[in-house]
């Protein structure tokens, strides 16, 4: 299936149904979880292990990496040239991207963004929750 913007790739990976997807020229397909479950959709251009659990409708592209047992779930993207390996945890609304990298046994979630050349390891425990306050204003 080929979709043309963004709205309806959005649409797209949210239904399970649909394995493989075509946007802006690059063929996206859902990731087989290792309890064999359908995951998110990764980019051909990006590369997952087979031993990652990518939850859908998580998203990897661009020339990412995930590899040994990183765990990635909710609406959370990794992108770009970013590396998430070890026994990572990556979820909520958290984006990884750029030249980042989350490594060990760390745990990024909630509305973080880790880009740029930064680096996330060993038992380092990211979060940023969205302030209960700042929906009044």
């Amino acid at each position: 299936m080929k979709v043309s913007n963004i709205s309806e790739f959005d649409k797209v990976r949210l239904d399970t149904e649909i394995t493989e997807v075509e946007f802006e020229g690059i063929i996206y397909k859902r990731h087989i979880n290792p309890d064999k479950s359908i995951g998110g959709f990764v980019a051909t251009t990006a590369i997952v292990a087979e031993t990652c659990f990518i939850e859908y409708p998580v998203l990897v592209y661009g020339y990412a990496q995930v590899f040994e047992k990183a765990q990635i779930y909710g609406e959370a993207w990794i992108y770009g040239d970013a590396r998430v390996y070890g026994e990572v945890q990556v979820y909520g609304n958290a984006q990884v991207y750029g030249n980042a990298q989350v490594s060990k046994n760390a745990q990024v979630y909630g509305n973080v963004v880790v880009y740029k050349k930064v680096q996330v390891y060993e038992d380092t425990k990211i979060s940023k929750e969205e302030n209960p306050a700042s929906k009044n204003n």
